[in-house]
């Protein structure tokens, strides 16, 4: 959707003279990251969206939901993983408020789509609420676990273990300790159905 948006409104900026040059200056890219951009071979930023709404004089393309008006390839950051960091349960789960420029996947269409950083990297694992009675082997999962006032929010992978059902870290943890937890003390936040990289 963004991306027909991006194409159309910048042709109607190239028939007054502008360039890849100009786009690539208003984003702060080079010519060849513009490039790829157009080419739908880089994603867009979140950051990027009010920026070139400014930049063509037009309002972004959005969607209706039942609770309020979202640009319609973006996707609500809600957490970050991190294993064997604690945190408030306030500064960790439901960070709503900020955007990710994620494709939101169309075969899930029908459910709430949010995103989760993975500390450490430049990656986020796009998620969607759990079915605890669909619990497979081999599923990414988004899970908690607290202890105290403070709540830890990993990612992990399912397993099953001499009939116990479990999961361990993705990714995979040098941390013996931390691998393998069940799902008795841990709490499902949500299932991984991909991930999304910052270009």
């Amino acid at each position: 959707m963004y991306l027909d948006w991006l194409r159309e409104n910048f042709r109607k900026k190239k028939d007054q003279g502008a360039t890849q040059k100009d786009l690539a200056d208003a984003l702060g890219l080079s010519i060849t990251q513009a490039s790829r951009l157009l080419s739908g071979k880089r994603h867009l930023m979140a950051s990027e969206l009010p920026i070139l709404s400014a930049y063509f004089g037009e309002p972004l393309p959005t969607m209706r939901t039942s609770k309020e008006q979202v640009p319609a390839s973006v996707i609500k950051l809600r957490a970050i993983a991190a294993p064997g960091v604690w945190r408030e349960r306030g500064n960790t789960v439901m960070l709503g408020t900020e955007l990710i420029g994620a494709l939101r996947n169309p075969n899930y269409r029908d459910y709430e789509q949010f995103a989760v950083k993975i500390e450490g990297t430049k990656k986020f694992a796009i998620c969607i609420p759990p079915d605890p009675d669909r619990v497979e082997t081999g599923q990414v999962v988004l899970v908690e676990r607290e202890r105290d006032d403070m709540v830890e929010t990993t990612i992990r992978v399912v397993r099953i273990r001499g009939g116990a059902l479990g999961t361990s870290l993705y990714p995979e943890s040098h941390d013996q300790n931390e691998v393998f937890h069940s799902l008795a003390d841990t709490k499902l936040v949500g299932r991984v159905i991909g991930f999304f990289e910052e270009v």
